[in-house]
């Protein structure tokens, strides 16, 4: 099963800001790879190309996810509402089939569940449906297990239908332990980010995932839902090597 998504982030980043992320869907498709995820982060101007993106997405036939760095949660525990739906609205246009964001600031004690369940419904057709997914990033309050077991569990009991993005590498910013994590979330799991970090001297370092059968990106695949979409999340040392990390991710 092709599940497969490459990101474009994978690129380098001058060459995608100077000619655009709808510049990268060709090569992508040519990859063989299932889909691509457009990065917020990673348009060069405030008037986004999201139009053209999605005609190139539509025109090769690929799954689009859409990736932005919000949170979902405020520093009060509130509901980011206005920067959320800024996002939501930029993903039906690119027509994506994902959202990815990230957890914030959740407070169960303050954290309305119902009213992130609103605000997503106002989104959601049945023409056009998508999921929002939540990505442990290398923050202290989104990429440690406690906040987001705390969080899914309210997701699982109000039926607010919120799913994971698990990023094996972020753990190790964060200082946890990523299979530990994987235990404890798995269920929610709908998208693996793959990576590996290196600790050195000056800190960690995330670089291309090892080829090697015990390398931790697998067995934290293992521990994944099989079905969960998977997609290399690393800069390419060379572009002509995405169809081999393509195919790395695939047969694994």
């Amino acid at each position: 099963m092709n599940n497969i998504v490459i990101p474009t982030s994978v690129f380098a980043r001058e060459a995608v800001l100077r000619a655009g992320q709808e510049s990268l869907i060709a090569p992508v498709a040519a990859s063989g790879a299932y889909g691509v995820e457009i990065r917020r982060e990673l348009f060069a101007d405030e008037e986004k190309p999201l139009a053209a993106c999605r005609s190139l997405i539509e025109k090769y036939g690929l799954f689009c996810v859409y990736s932005a760095p919000v949170e979902l949660w405020d520093l009060s525990g509130r509901l980011n509402e206005s920067a959320v739906s800024a996002v939501l609205s930029e993903a039906k246009t690119l027509k994506a089939g994902m959202v990815k964001l990230s957890l914030g600031h959740y407070d169960p004690h303050k954290s309305d569940l119902r009213e992130l369940t609103r605000s997503l419904d106002g989104y959601q057709t049945d023409e056009e449906p998508f999921t929002v997914t939540v990505e442990n990033d290398q923050t202290s309050c989104g990429g440690a297990i406690e906040p987001l077991r705390a969080f899914f569990k309210a997701v699982a009991e109000a039926g607010a239908g919120v799913r994971m993005t698990f990023d094996t590498g972020n753990w190790s910013y964060c200082g946890e332990d990523a299979f530990e994590a994987a235990d404890a979330l798995a269920e929610h799991v709908v998208y693996v980010h793959c990576k590996h970090v290196l600790a050195e001297v000056d800190g960690l370092r995330t670089v291309p995932i090892p080829a090697e059968a015990g390398a931790p990106w697998r067995g934290l695949l293992a521990r994944s839902p099989e079905r969960a979409s998977r997609a290399i999340e690393f800069a390419l040392p060379d572009v002509k090597r995405l169809t081999y990390y393509r195919d790395l991710l695939l047969e694994a």
